[in-house]
């Protein structure tokens, strides 16, 4: 899981794989503020590519889980070689919306 104080928020994935991967909003979160649930949106962009939207081959959007200030989602496959950002953009029962990235190089 990533924070907004976390050194790394990258990581490298084989194109079979598939694993949960979250960001963590409770530091950006106020006493009382809590993440809207229905209004979270996820997405890919291949960065090799333009930052093309590849939301649909990268993350599985029905696999969301939020658990309390952690928003989490699986990943799968992937082409190799190339880089991919992943935005998770969080909007807040106090009408703050924050968005954290995670960067996901595919390798063989």
């Amino acid at each position: 899981m990533l924070n907004r104080n976390s050194l790394v928020n990258s990581l490298i994935k084989q194109p079979a794989e598939r694993f949960y991967v979250g960001i963590d909003f409770s530091e950006l979160l106020s006493a009382g503020e809590s993440i809207s649930t229905p209004d979270i949106q996820v997405k890919a962009y291949c960065i090799t590519d333009g930052m093309v939207d590849v939301t649909g081959s990268l993350i599985d959007p029905s696999t969301l889980i939020v658990n309390g200030d952690v928003v989490q989602l699986q990943l799968k496959d992937g082409e190799a070689g190339k880089r991919y950002k992943i935005s998770f953009t969080v909007p807040t029962s106090l009408g703050n919306i924050y968005e954290e990235d995670i960067f996901v190089l595919v390798e063989d």
